[in-house]
């Protein structure tokens, strides 16, 4: 298989699953798109180097974390702080008010919490699946996950007070 068919078969089959994860991880959708075409750009480049010791898929996702690692370094590097843009597409009031408080509550998580968070809660993603993605162990994908949740119960607490 061509690296461009490679490509379009991974893009078909996991591209909006990873442009979700991302968008969700970065906040911001114009960054999101951007770090899905480094993603992919990087399937282009590399399938030829691709060994196979995994599932495709697999690979995919270590290079969609490898894309978000760095962004969140350059991040760091030029801003000292990692922004969290607010920009959600048109749909009901509802479901905007709903994925606004979504948004803010992934704003008290750490980026490993949130990336953990989003792949187990968002995606609905086993333990073994996103250890796989993340290239942790399950032990600390659960730890993670269980921080993330602490960390979200204790946001919404303190916003509850705040009413």
């Amino acid at each position: 298989m061509s690296s461009s068919e490679a490509a379009r078969m991974l893009f078909d089959q996991s591209g909006d699953e990873v442009y979700r994860y991302i968008r969700f991880t970065v906040g911001s959708e114009a960054d999101a798109e951007d770090i899905l075409q480094d993603v992919f750009l990087r399937v282009l480049q590399s399938w030829s180097h691709f060994n196979h010791r995994s599932s495709p898929k697999t690979w995919l996702w270590s290079i969609a974390n490898n894309c978000l690692r760095e962004y969140f370094r350059k991040q760091r590097r030029s801003h000292g702080i990692v922004p969290y843009e607010r920009d959600i597409e048109d749909s009901t009031q509802a479901d905007r008010t709903l994925f606004l408080e979504l948004e803010r509550s992934l704003d008290c998580l750490t980026i490993p919490q949130r990336q953990v968070f989003v792949e187990r809660i968002i995606h609905e993603k086993s333990s073994t699946e996103t250890s796989e993605a993340l290239g942790w162990s399950e032990a600390k994908v659960r730890t993670t996950l269980h921080r993330a949740i602490k960390n979200i119960r204790a946001w919404f607490t303190k916003e509850e007070e705040l009413k």
